[in-house]
């Protein structure tokens, strides 16, 4: 996920869902993940040396592929399927419902994807944001740990990942905090605006 940064300024409100219906449904993967064509999100980058800023953008929705351009790389690229959104390059999961305490699934690297709270509240440059669903990987070959936190309405707005090293006592660790958001098109109520004009 770090590699979706580049650089771009939005804005970004606290979380209002206006959408009807189960409160179980504000935690379907699409509602936890929008992607829609040239959504773009903002990222606060700490590294544990500098900051930056950084940006993840949906480039092409086609069917149920998805793909969002990072750092002028190649494109991430998810489709979304009746189990929730899905990986085709590593065939795991990304989202996987349904979405509750305790659900696991299998993630890239070996990795186990666990979800550890549907009901966390979290505060980024973005906002406070609650209803939150926490997902924590780990466990996999390249001794990576991969700990997102995901908001309704919203998408990723907190993003940790860390490598177990044995040369080093604290592992290195890179964290991605919501600075905005530019959800257009959205029907669900304004969660993100872009303040840079319309």
């Amino acid at each position: 996920m770090v590699s979706m940064l580049a650089t771009v300024a939005f804005a970004c409100g606290a979380a209002q869902d206006t959408t009807e219906g189960p409160r179980a449904d504000i935690h379907a993967p699409d509602h936890l993940y929008p992607l829609g064509l040239d959504y773009v999100w903002s990222y606060q980058v700490d590294n544990g040396i500098e900051q930056v800023l950084g940006v993840a953008r949906v480039i092409a929705v086609i069917g149920p592929r998805i793909e969002i351009s990072a750092l002028g790389g190649e494109p991430f690229v998810y489709e979304r399927r009746d189990g929730g959104i899905y990986r085709p390059a590593s065939s795991t999961w990304l989202l996987k419902a349904p979405i509750a305490v305790g659900a696991e699934w299998e993630a890239p690297s070996g990795r186990t994807a666990r979800v550890t709270s549907v009901s966390a509240r979290i505060e980024v440059p973005a906002g406070e944001f609650e209803d939150c669903v926490r997902i924590e990987e780990d466990g996999g070959d390249d001794q990576k740990t991969v700990k997102t936190v995901y908001c309704p309405g919203v998408g990723p707005v907190y993003v940790e990942t860390s490598m177990q090293l044995t040369l080093t006592e604290q592992p290195p660790r890179i964290i991605g905090r919501l600075m905005g958001c530019n959800l257009r098109d959205r029907n669900e109520g304004t969660v993100c605006m872009d303040i840079t004009g319309p």
